[in-house]
């Protein structure tokens, strides 16, 4: 506010430096609180292995490509996709034992999970009060995968920067000034391969961008040819969902079928009724640069020690029915697991699927639906669908 009294701004900057002061006392607050989730003791048979790997990386200055840990298995082919944050995990062992051991598992990746949350959430314009009071029950929810040693805690982290990044991104092309600081998403991709083999994840969120990017372009023009569009995508999005409910695996038709759905009814609605608003649409070459960026991260991926296998990997390892799919219950769908009943896993997802789904009816509402918030719904919304591990996302 602008006075013109001098006394009447002193009043201001008295009532602004409590709420600073709060807001600085409530980030230390959280910090401590991710903090404490990083300081427990080691607690997943994963870590065992991860230590025997980067031991043999450091004495042995090579990545292993062979089976050399399982009698029944030795000599089998090994993708070592971790194998960067297994050394890391070494190098804190031989630097301070255990208790290096958990710095370099979970305290550090939880803080860098901490600050790139944030960085994101304040990256959305929004108040950063709220986007505090927003970090709370994330980090409460993920406090069961934030106290486990896996290199996966790396791969949410990196995937946070990635997000940070595009949204700057966005808000600048918005502004009419785009950047080249997205393009810091390419190191990044070839980073994230060389930790966890989770790297699709990145690139997937900068097509949710693209996809976004693309929806606000097209829904935002009413003229006869744009309706012919809808009416294309409507028709093409009900035949693509009866196909892929039809004759995909079990296991990514209901996804798929979600998905495509959601898209076609986001398709009719805006077609039928101009109810939703679009603001200031960023250039039509923005989809273009985003996938150009997808795919310069897709080929930034070969940088590291298993090369063209390191693609193959995550699909080999998730598709289908295997030992792992059949055995371990994270990696089952969430509606099959049978330690479902059990746990509040399902609640919570249901609970996400409700709040998610009553901020979009807001926005749409009001007038301005979240189109960028449904791209990353379907794209990460629906992945416990087919493995229950995605909670942590």
């Amino acid at each position: 506010m602008g006075h013109g009294r001098p006394w009447l701004r002193r009043i201001d900057d008295a009532a602004m430096a409590p709420s600073r002061k709060l807001l600085a006392i409530s980030l230390l607050a959280l910090a401590a609180f991710v903090a404490t989730a990083g300081l427990t003791r080691p607690r997943t048979n994963d870590l065992f292995i991860h230590l025997t790997t980067g031991g043999l990386i450091l004495d042995e200055c090579r990545v292993p490509s062979v089976d050399r840990y399982s009698f029944t298995a030795a000599g089998e082919r090994y993708v070592a996709h971790e194998w960067l944050a297994a050394s890391f995990y070494a190098l804190g062992e031989r630097a301070a034992g255990t208790a290096g051991v958990i710095a370099a598992s979970k305290l550090l990746p939880g803080m860098a999970i901490f600050a790139a949350l944030i960085a994101a959430l304040w990256a959305c314009g929004a108040d950063r009060a709220i986007a505090l009071a927003v970090a709370v029950p994330v980090f409460a929810l993920s406090r069961n995968r934030m106290t486990q040693d896996r290199p996966e805690l790396f791969a949410i982290a990196l995937l946070l920067v990635i997000i940070w990044l595009l949204l700057r991104d966005r808000r600048k092309a918005r502004e009419g000034r785009p950047d080249r600081v997205v393009f810091w998403a390419i190191p990044i991709a070839a980073l994230w391969a060389n930790v966890h083999a989770s790297f699709p994840l990145g690139v997937a969120a900068v097509l949710a961008f693209a996809a976004a990017q693309w929806a606000d372009a097209l829904l935002g023009v009413r003229d006869a040819r744009a309706h012919r569009v809808r009416a294309a995508g409507v028709m093409g999005g009900l035949i693509a969902a009866v196909l892929l409910t039809t004759l995909s695996p079990p296991a990514f038709a209901l996804p798929a079928a979600l998905a495509f759905a959601a898209v076609t009814l986001l398709f009719a609605a805006d077609g039928a009724v101009p109810l939703f608003e679009t603001g200031d649409l960023p250039a039509r070459k923005g989809p273009l640069r985003l996938l150009v960026l997808a795919a310069a991260m897709t080929g930034a991926v070969i940088l590291n020690p298993q090369f063209a296998d390191i693609y193959l990997f995550p699909f080999e390892f998730t598709a289908g029915v295997n030992t792992v799919t059949r055995h371990i219950s994270e990696w089952q769908p969430l509606l099959q697991a049978s330690s479902v009943s059990e746990t509040l896993e399902l609640s919570l997802y249901l609970v996400f699927l409700a709040t998610w789904a009553a901020a979009l009816s807001l926005a749409a509402a009001r007038g301005c639906l979240g189109r960028l918030e449904l791209a990353l719904l379907l794209v990460f919304g629906i992945l416990p669908l087919r493995h229950m591990r995605w909670m942590g996302l």
